[in-house]
């Protein structure tokens, strides 16, 4: 049974109002990144092995500017 578009609307309306009091909810990207450390002697610089990683940041404005913060 499909619902009426009065009834969508109405839910679509009651779930914008619950997103809405999350708080500290910050439009923006996640994102993983992986790379190499500076130490030469690390395993991370060794053919077939791993980088260092996934480091997840967070990237978005504020005031007009890029911020990225690493979690």
């Amino acid at each position: 049974m499909s619902e009426s578009l009065e009834t969508l609307e109405s839910r679509c309306a009651a779930l914008l109002d619950q997103i809405g009091q999350l708080g500290d909810f910050r439009p923006g990207s996640i994102t993983a990144t992986s790379g190499r450390c500076g130490n030469r002697n690390c395993h991370c610089h060794q053919p077939g092995e791993p980088a260092h990683g996934p480091n997840f940041r967070l990237t978005f404005q504020r005031q007009g500017k890029t911020v990225t913060e690493s979690f």
